[in-house]
């Protein structure tokens, strides 16, 4: 007889090969014809990954014993036959929601031996043909398709095989790939930012998997479970892990740089992410893991850039650093809401810092520079981020020499005025040309205005200089005399600036001849 037992109601429905019931449910008639195909599911590369069989059970469904019916009475073999159509339609649809699944046995007559057997059969699909008359007496005819990945069949062949090992997975389809790229814009330096300069690579690895229900005894394990279990077991967050084949046959091993064509000596893998996405309805399960691959013994990578500036309105030629530090991460994403980037990073620029005036006067040096690039930090501008472990900064050096050593810059501005012709100008009444002018034969003083303003250095802020009266007493004229004289200085700024105005005859002296 065939049977098929409901994993969710427990309830056996017998199809054929008895003449009565008993307590089961289900047709009576002779023992129905059946068929089986399997289909093998492979990987992409051949590699056995399970099998699928379909039943496919036709039959003749005969009226039960107990059932009363006369067939000379109009309608009632018709009524008959059409109980067992419905009997058939209605096959495993006693309950809802189930999960559809059971237990398929086609067993010889009087309990012989080399049962066939599924245990997660379900049923895909039930025809009932036209109804047929044979001498006159109605039958209903049946076909039910079965699916069923699971055989647990038992032979009693004295020639059969040793047996069938059963897929550890229960998987429909499984994928594995591995990808590597050059991080754009990111590097990492040794040292310093003068120094050899390091590539970064993105390393991805994806597993997915389609899962199958897996029905063993009561328990039923749902298809996405069975799909994360063999992920979850493929998936690795140690990178340098040598890998097998995908369901860790004996073959090549594969390691994720040099078959990917990049070997690199030393590396470290950071910036661990992991994603995950299950489809529960589907049965699919994926996880993406992510890191950087870093050979610099920095834990940050660095997009750095230097630009040389030329002017030509002033005598001034500027070179600026700037660019970010981006701390990598050495937690990874299941630890929490830790993070190590921004220290990292704070790191990784605290080593560099000091060389940006090396990598600013290279450039200042390959640009033509006409001086020498002065080591003081003309400008400075540093951004912390510590929610996204990023330190920005910008660094500028210029080749102005100053008149002193503890100034940034500084420079005089000089302005003359007076001397000119001293002129009476008389009005007269009734004169329509204009007024009356006399040169005086005389000329108005002289008066030379100095102003002396520099931007001190931060170290030499700490107290108000004084070698600006000096440098503005260079420019006074001779036998002239001091008119104003004011000095100004903002501690907090290095601001500084002195300003005094001479006044002196067009003849050098402070008198008229």
């Amino acid at each position: 007889m065939i049977t098929f037992k409901s994993q969710d109601s427990g309830k056996t429905l017998a199809i054929g090969g008895v003449s009565s019931l008993g307590s089961d449910v289900g047709v009576v008639g002779p023992f129905p014809r059946y068929s089986i195909s399997r289909e093998d599911l492979t990987l992409a590369d051949g590699t056995y990954l399970n099998s699928k069989f379909n039943i496919t059970v036709t039959g003749t469904a005969t009226l039960k014993s107990g059932d009363s019916q006369d067939m000379l009475v109009k309608g009632q073999r018709q009524a008959a036959v059409q109980g067992e159509a419905i009997i058939l339609t209605q096959l495993n649809r006693n309950q809802w929601p189930m999960h559809g699944n059971g237990v398929l046995e086609i067993a010889p007559y009087d309990g012989l031996g080399n049962k066939i057997k599924y245990s997660d059969a379900r049923i895909t699909s039930l025809e009932l043909p036209e109804q047929n008359e044979t001498a006159g007496v109605q039958n209903q005819e049946y076909t039910i398709l079965f699916e069923a990945y699971q055989d647990t069949s038992v032979s009693t062949n004295s020639n059969n095989p040793a047996g069938t090992t059963k897929p550890t997975y229960n998987l429909a389809t499984a994928e594995e790939s591995w990808d590597i790229a050059p991080a754009e814009d990111r590097y990492s330096y040794d040292g310093n930012a003068a120094a050899t300069r390091y590539k970064a690579y993105t390393l991805t690895h994806t597993v997915s998997a389609t899962g199958l229900k897996k029905v063993d005894g009561s328990t039923v394990t749902d298809a996405w479970k069975e799909a994360s279990t063999f992920v979850l077991e493929r998936a690795t967050a140690d990178v340098t892990t040598l890998t097998t084949n995908v369901l860790g046959l004996d073959g090549d091993s594969f390691n994720p740089f040099a078959d990917l064509g990049i070997d690199i000596t030393g590396a470290t893998a950071y910036d661990y992410v992991r994603t995950v996405s299950n489809d529960m309805t589907a049965g699919t399960y994926s996880v993406t893991d992510t890191w950087v691959i870093s050979e610099s013994p920095q834990k940050a990578t660095i997009d750095m850039e230097v630009t040389y500036e030329q002017s030509n309105i002033e005598s001034i030629n500027t070179v600026t650093v700037s660019g970010t530090v981006t701390g990598l991460e050495t937690d990874t994403s299941a630890s929490g809401t830790s993070s190590t980037k921004y220290a990292n990073a704070l790191e990784a620029y605290g080593t560099i810092k000091g060389s940006f005036y090396t990598a600013a006067s290279a450039v200042y040096t390959d640009n033509g520079g006409p001086n020498a690039l002065k080591g003081d930090e003309y400008a400075k501008n540093v951004g912390d981020n510590k929610t996204t472990g990023t330190i920005t900064f910008s660094v500028s050096f210029n080749d102005v020499i100053p008149l002193n050593d503890g100034a940034i810059e500084d420079g005089v501005q000089v302005d003359d005025n007076g001397g000119t012709d001293v002129v009476a100008i008389i009005g007269v009444l009734l004169k329509p040309d204009g007024p009356v002018m006399q040169d005086m034969g005389t000329i108005t003083e002289k008066r030379k205005s100095v102003t002396y303003t520099a931007k001190m250095k931060i170290v030499n802020r700490g107290s108000q200089p004084t070698h600006g009266i000096a440098i503005v007493n260079n420019y006074q004229p001779p036998d002239s005399y001091t008119s104003t004289s004011s000095q100004s200085w903002n501690a907090g700024t290095g601001d500084y600036s002195v300003t005094k105005e001479f006044v002196y005859t067009s003849a050098g002296s402070t008198y008229a001849s």
